[in-house]
């Protein structure tokens, strides 16, 4: 049990979960497409009731780990993020109840390859303590890192932001406002409503501009968070990718040097690396393959074979690389 499930069960309040109607301000819901789309999450609100607890001023913190159980074909992946909101720490208590809009991604995209999506997404308030803002501060680079939606980087710094939090949590720097800790067998994209609320039903929840209200047209003033579950057929950010950037590097090289038989253990070296990769679907890894074939054909006096004539032309930046058609 991680430590997050460990301090929800603790708190044992009860907390509201679910998707918020696509007609009450909610993204569009849908099934993912096992092994033809990307998923992530973002975060579109943070809220805490109020600016100050007793003598200490309060400001937002926000935190959110994934787990794809079957996303590639190596295992389990984990991915996730932390949102610091520093906005609400020079309220006041006449200010209470204001919405921090955040727009943060909390992890991904990350290729769904099936299976369920375990899902835990914390709420909480930081008091002005000594020892918490340069912890956080701290914490916020090495989320920097572990955000990024990589799985190899994620699975290494997701466990030591886990334990700082933890340890931030114990010393009295965070205070869990609401949580949740839910498993989506068949994950549906949306936006997803999380709040410590008695007596309410998501049903009743709409979203605004402004912030989130109930159907009676009450602002929802208990601690509570909005984030959108989304999908995609494509990742625009493959360049960034650290393992395709470096062999597509490697085959840019070799192909400058025109050394063929370099420019062959390049194109085999990107071959599994684009198929073998968590982060990458194998369509888009196919397609990347491809590209570079012809790109080196082209590049290369005489193509591959040095038999067929070359064009002379340059051989591309990964980051220039057009992987994906453009959208109508």
């Amino acid at each position: 049990m991680s430590w997050l499930k460990e301090l929800l069960r603790a708190a044992g309040e009860p907390v509201l979960f679910g998707p918020i109607d696509e007609a009450a301000g909610g993204a569009a819901r849908g099934e993912l497409a096992v092994g033809a789309c990307y998923v992530a999450a973002n975060l579109r609100v943070a809220h805490i009731e109020f600016g100050r607890r007793g003598t200490h001023r309060l400001s937002a913190v926000t935190s959110a780990s994934a787990r794809l159980d079957s996303t590639w074909p190596g295992g389990s992946a984990r991915l996730g993020g932390l949102a610091l909101e520093g906005t609400l720490a020079a309220l006041d208590p006449a200010h209470r109840g204001r919405v921090v809009s955040v727009g943060t991604s909390l992890f991904g995209p990350t290729p769904y390859r099936g299976g369920p999506l375990a899902l835990e997404v914390g709420l909480f308030s930081r008091t002005d303590k000594d020892l918490a803002e340069p912890f956080l501060h701290f914490l916020g680079k090495l989320a920097d890192v572990a955000a990024v939606p990589f799985v190899p980087a994620a699975s290494t710094f997701l466990p030591l932001l886990d334990e700082g939090l933890a340890l931030l949590q114990r010393a009295g720097g965070l205070e869990l406002e609401a949580g949740a800790a839910i498993a989506l067998e068949r994950p549906v994209t949306g936006t997803y409503l999380v709040a410590r609320a008695r007596g309410r039903g998501v049903a009743e929840a709409r979203l605004r501009a402004d912030g989130v209200f109930w159907a009676s047209d009450d602002p929802v003033t208990e601690p509570h968070l909005v984030f959108d579950l989304v999908s995609s057929d494509r990742r625009d950010d493959f360049p960034a990718v650290p393992e395709l950037a470096e062999a597509w590097s490697e085959l840019r090289e070799a192909v400058r040097r025109e050394r063929h038989d370099l420019v062959e253990q390049a194109l085999a070296r990107l071959r599994r690396t684009a198929v073998l990769s968590p982060d990458l679907l194998a369509a888009d890894g196919d397609r990347l393959v491809t590209l570079a074939q012809d790109l080196a054909e082209k590049a290369l006096p005489g193509g591959l074979t040095s038999a067929a004539p070359a064009s002379g032309a340059p051989f591309p930046e990964l980051a220039d690389l057009l992987l994906y058609p453009a959208r109508p």
